[in-house]
């Protein structure tokens, strides 16, 4: 397997390492790939809960520069979220988005997180909130 300490990788044996993300774009789509053909069987009705799990353990959602804009606000740059953005869509259309808010919650209020990573968790949520008031 290419990405033997990946997110997607964890995903395929059910078990999880901590490990940097090498190849964020193979990553996400190999985990796409993963994720459509799971959800398909029944017999997969918490897959969705663990994506959501292992993208914050693995810190792969999270593994971003913050940018910040002229006002002085921080955002995710765009860059970063489109290539995100068909697995939130696939995790939203099979109800599974609101695991993924609630890891990232958890993550904001744990001190015992890097602020970096809990700054990019806060970002996230506002990230998706702003994606579903636009839609």
């Amino acid at each position: 397997m290419m990405w033997k300490n990946s997110t997607a990788y964890c995903l395929k044996v059910k078990r999880c390492y901590q490990s940097p993300v090498r190849d964020i774009k193979g990553i996400i789509n190999f985990t796409e790939e993963i994720l459509k053909e799971k959800l398909a069987h029944p017999d997969y009705k918490n897959f969705g809960e663990k994506v959501a799990k292992t993208l914050i353990n693995d810190s792969a959602l999270l593994n971003t520069s913050i940018g910040i804009n002229e006002e002085g606000n921080e955002f995710i740059p765009k860059d970063f979220r489109d290539m995100w953005s068909n697995l939130l869509n696939i995790l939203f259309e099979n109800g599974f988005l609101f695991s993924l808010l609630n890891e990232l919650l958890e993550l904001t209020n744990n001190i015992m997180i890097d602020d970096s990573f809990r700054k990019a968790a806060s970002l996230w949520i506002w990230e998706i909130f702003q994606g579903h008031v636009k839609n």
